[in-house]
């Protein structure tokens, strides 16, 4: 996992998301439905989180879980990298 400075969150973890998911997270709004999935190749673990539309555009699997070689297509993840201490709050319950 990768780090970012968060002017937030200062030093944290990365997590990659869709455009409708970073927006939803400027936005400080409810996020949009998403999935889950990893990248197979070590040493790096990335995690990818995609909103419903974008799982179903780029016919990713369901539920999300680790891809494939055969199912990884990097230029469809089309994803932004963001603070995923600001994802965890955003996604956990009050």
């Amino acid at each position: 996992m990768g780090v970012t400075l968060c002017h937030v969150h200062g030093r944290a973890g990365v997590t990659h998301v869709c455009a409708h998911i970073r927006a939803a997270l400027d936005a400080h709004s409810t996020l949009p439905a998403w999935s889950s999935y990893t990248l197979p190749h070590p040493p790096d673990y990335v995690v990818v989180r995609m909103c419903e539309a974008c799982v179903v555009q780029r016919k990713l699997p369901v539920p999300g879980r680790r891809l494939i070689d055969e199912e990884l297509v990097l230029d469809q993840l089309d994803t932004t990298p963001t603070c995923d201490a600001c994802f965890v709050e955003l996604t956990s319950e009050p």
